[in-house]
């Protein structure tokens, strides 16, 4: 037995025959809105807008709306973004044929003032296939400028990657240069060292020799700096 909140009391087979009647009901709703979708994919399909198959489609969708019927969106909306990865031109031709579709159900509707209801769900099922078409065309132009911009994005980075290897490579060559001048620095002190064991004279004139020698590496040095390095620090891109 089954007792509700208003005191009233059911039997468990009647709580069973319920419960399956509500599945059964349930079932029929899934297995109508299914040949719905069927049936706006087949629109979408046929190329030839003035075919008697918009005629049959129309006829039957007629009759399911007249019975009572609706549709489901979000079973529409899954069979359409099926489709459109299946095919790029999907969702364009079925924009197109929704529109020859609707033309055809107002002829045939227009003097038929007894339905109503079937007027306006064929309404609704034009406005939910239109909005998914419109909402998958969003999405498609917005994956396409985010894929845009990834390059983009990919191409600066690559493009820094290589200013940054090409910097390591500029520094190193610095470096490589402050090592010639120590050491050519220190190979002339122990040549000057060693001029001190001879005479005054070529002590000066070996002391003038090394130092322009000395200048013109610090030169060389400050020139390769300011090429290698602040110039393109400064750089404007």
């Amino acid at each position: 037995m089954y007792k509700t909140n208003n005191d009233k009391i059911f039997l468990d087979e009647d709580v069973h025959t319920n419960s399956s009647k509500v599945r059964n009901e349930e079932s029929d709703a899934d297995n109508v809105s299914a040949e719905i979708a069927q049936m706006v994919i087949e629109i979408a399909q046929d190329k030839n807008t003035s075919s008697e198959r918009l005629l049959e489609i129309y006829y039957r969708l007629y009759e399911l709306y007249s019975n009572g019927n609706r549709h489901s969106y979000s079973v529409i909306s899954a069979s359409i973004q099926q489709n459109m990865k299946k095919e790029t031109t999907f969702i364009i031709r079925l924009q197109d044929n929704m529109e020859a579709f609707l033309q055809l159900v107002q002829r045939n509707l227009k003097n038929d003032e007894d339905n109503k209801n079937v007027e306006a769900s064929f309404n609704k099922l034009y406005d939910h296939v239109m909005l998914e078409c419109n909402r998958m065309c969003y999405i498609a132009k917005i994956s396409k400028d985010l894929k845009m911009q990834q390059d983009i994005v990919k191409d600066q980075v690559n493009s820094a990657v290589m200013d940054i290897k090409k910097l390591y490579a500029d520094l190193i060559g610095i470096v490589s240069i402050f090592v010639a001048i120590f050491a050519l620095i220190t190979v002339n002190a122990n040549i000057a060292f060693k001029l001190t064991t001879t005479n005054m004279n070529k002590i000066f004139l070996g002391i003038i020799v090394m130092n322009v020698f000395v200048v013109a590496c610090i030169i060389a040095l400050l020139y390769a700096v300011r090429k290698l390095i602040i110039d393109k620090l400064t750089e404007i891109r």
